[in-house]
């Protein structure tokens, strides 16, 4: 198994293979277990990035559409309209 940890921001379908791998497999069983170590931490990174970036901006209707647009970008199921991002 190789796990491709990438350097720079990946683009959209690399961003969907690192998604597709996490949900395909547990992170209960050595395959799994190394998939998820290796991504979750890459992801809460991105993650933090993007809050930071929202505090810093003031802007919380544009950072929440950015948001938003990410969960439809990758087929997030839910209702968002009455979706309230919570602001750390």
């Amino acid at each position: 198994m190789v796990l491709d940890y990438p350097d720079v921001d990946p683009a959209g379908q690399e961003m969907d293979d690192i998604f597709k791998k996490m949900s395909d497999n547990s992170p209960n069983n050595a395959d799994g277990g190394a998939i998820w170590s290796t991504y979750q931490f890459y992801l809460m990174e991105k993650g933090r990035n993007f809050i930071d970036a929202w505090l810093a901006s003031g802007d919380d209707r544009l950072f929440g559409q950015k948001l938003i647009d990410i969960f439809n970008a990758h087929n997030v199921g839910f209702d968002k309209h009455a979706f309230y991002p919570v602001k750390y």
